[in-house]
């Protein structure tokens, strides 16, 4: 399965959500703010990596999808995001290859990751 990188900052969704890749087969690594998520991006070399928009600290997630396409222009990547339609949104929009608006379902995040990582596989 895919190696993922997930980026979010409400600690009860991030493990949820970890739960739910790993219990599908994925190798998940996991970050709360945008810096560590750099870090782990690094480490983990992952071919997808789902963030949520709105993050902790100056670097919010535009500034994360920035330096993640800066390193790899190959990686796919999926926004999450609550946030009614702004400047923000039509930003991540624009950078990431799919944006979400949350609450995601899981089985439609899981069928999603399925596919951008086959993408990637294939690129």
């Amino acid at each position: 399965m895919a190696r993922l990188l997930l980026v979010e900052d409400d600690p009860d969704q991030l493990e949820l959500r970890r739960l739910i890749l790993e219990h599908a087969g994925h190798r998940v690594w996991t970050a709360s703010c945008s810096q560590a998520a750099l870090d782990a991006f690094g480490e983990a070399r992952p071919s997808v990596v789902v963030t949520d928009l709105h993050l902790p600290r100056n670097e919010d997630g535009i500034w994360l999808i920035r330096a993640l396409r800066r390193s790899s222009s190959e990686v796919r990547i999926v926004v999450l995001s609550g946030a009614e339609e702004s400047l923000e949104a039509s930003a991540a929009r624009a950078l990431a290859d799919h944006y979400l608006r949350k609450p995601v379902c899981s089985q439609e995040l899981l069928s999603l990751i399925r596919k951008l990582a086959c993408d990637s596989i294939g690129s």
